[in-house]
């Protein structure tokens, strides 16, 4: 009887051929250790980015692109940076009869 199954949690699914799909499940304890986990995990998740469950993609989103920004102004601090220390080296060059 399928009722002697118990929990039932699917863990992949993934195309064999065409028309022909595979689905890879856990049952009994297994499955209930797999729920355990999963929601263990996702309770740290949620309180390491100050979250509620519904909004951790929103918020995944946001430091993506609050990285980008920062990982931009990063790179033109470092061109600046470099330009400056050039202008610097340059105001440094002596003249040395005639010659620089």
């Amino acid at each position: 009887m399928t009722g002697d199954i118990g929990t039932f949690r699917i863990i992949s699914e993934s195309s064999v051929a065409a028309g022909v799909r595979r689905i890879e499940a856990i049952t009994g304890l297994e499955a209930v250790n797999w729920t355990s986990i999963e929601h263990d995990t996702l309770t740290c998740i949620c309180q390491k980015l100050s979250v509620k469950p519904h909004e951790i993609e929103e918020r995944i989103e946001s430091i993506n692109v609050q990285l980008k920004k920062t990982e931009k102004q990063l790179k033109e601090f470092k061109m600046k940076s470099v330009v400056s220390n050039l202008d610097d080296l340059i105001s440094q060059v002596k003249q040395v009869n005639g010659n620089n």
